[in-house]
């Protein structure tokens, strides 16, 4: 992953460069009354071409699942980090 932009102390942005994982994504704090929101947003190229723009499908469910997952533990962290 390479940052392509940031803007402290609130936004990063990055090209993912990986032979799997391809693509763009943007990673925002936002404040919000009583503390703050995270946004993350990507741009994904899918690997394999046709053959992964047709297995979308199947793939997306556990994609989804594996992104959940990983939300749930970055969510433990950043609270165990709260001041």
């Amino acid at each position: 992953m390479t940052i392509t932009g940031w803007e402290p102390p609130s936004v990063v942005d990055v090209r993912h460069t990986g032979r799997v994982v391809r693509g763009t994504g943007s990673f925002q704090v936002r404040e919000r009354d009583g503390g703050s929101t995270f946004v993350w947003v990507e741009t994904l190229e899918l690997p394999l071409g046709a053959l992964g723009r047709l297995s979308w499908p199947l793939v997306k469910p556990a994609f989804v699942a594996g992104v959940r997952l990983s939300l749930r533990r970055f969510a433990r962290y950043a609270e165990s980090r709260a001041r």
